[in-house]
């Protein structure tokens, strides 16, 4: 499983279109006639599960993360806030962690009681020295995050490999997670066209659409691609 994550300062940043993201993805994931609306791309990462073998594909990519956590939850109704507010706490424990880079919180612009965590470390040692630290474990014995939020899937760890940074301040997000067919240098080649799409997209090149046109998804996977939208919430 890879994932593909893009932070923009609007939605036309994340979706291309700007409409309602009620849509989802499409806008992003089907190339379109018309030329984008190419708005301040902030960051997009590119991440894979580590191989059950244990094999890491790490690769150089620019900035120290190495390591991304993915949380997802869904918040009791009339409890947000409480939530937005725990989320801060704990990550500002992360912040005094070292090899912490970067977090962000995500809500979902389709379902309102849905949130994402997403944590970037330079290393996997680094996120596990935390999430079993005593800091972590004594907040964590000492509120109850079970009448806030409950998980709505298995938390996931990625291996980034790709990572390219532009500049705004972050505030619509998309995730998409994809199945690569295993294929022969199939990866490599999915690795390779989404950090031309990156590089494109953050120079707000008129080639970005082409790009998208010459690399379909259906390239890279049978299966189709699962996305969706955010706002930013928080970001430390």
């Amino acid at each position: 499983m890879t994932g593909e994550m893009c932070l923009g300062t609007s939605k036309a940043a994340c979706f291309r279109s700007g409409k309602s993201p009620t849509a989802g993805l499409a806008p992003l994931l089907a190339a379109r006639r018309d030329p984008p609306l190419l708005k301040p791309l902030k960051t997009a990462i590119l991440a894979t599960k580590p191989a059950e073998s244990g094999e890491r594909r790490i690769k150089k990519t620019g900035s120290r993360a190495m390591y991304a956590t993915r949380t997802e939850l869904m918040v009791v109704p009339g409890k947000a806030r409480a939530w937005e507010a725990w989320w801060a706490k704990v990550s500002e424990l992360g912040k005094a962690q070292q090899g912490f880079q970067a977090g962000t919180l995500l809500n979902s612009l389709s379902y309102p009681a849905k949130y994402v965590s997403l944590t970037l470390w330079e290393s996997r040692e680094a996120g596990r020295a935390f999430a079993k630290g005593e800091a972590f474990s004594a907040f964590f014995q000492a509120t109850s995050v079970q009448e806030l939020a409950t998980l709505g899937r298995p938390q996931e760890a990625y291996d980034v490999l790709t990572r390219v940074m532009g500049e705004g301040q972050s505030a619509y997000a998309s995730l998409i997670d994809w199945a690569l067919d295993p294929r022969p240098e199939n990866a490599a080649s999915f690795e390779r066209t989404r950090k031309e799409i990156f590089d494109l997209r953050k120079r707000r090149s008129r080639r970005y659409r082409r790009s998208w046109e010459a690399h379909p998804n259906s390239e890279h996977a049978s299966t189709p691609t699962s996305g969706e939208g955010y706002e930013v919430v928080r970001q430390m």
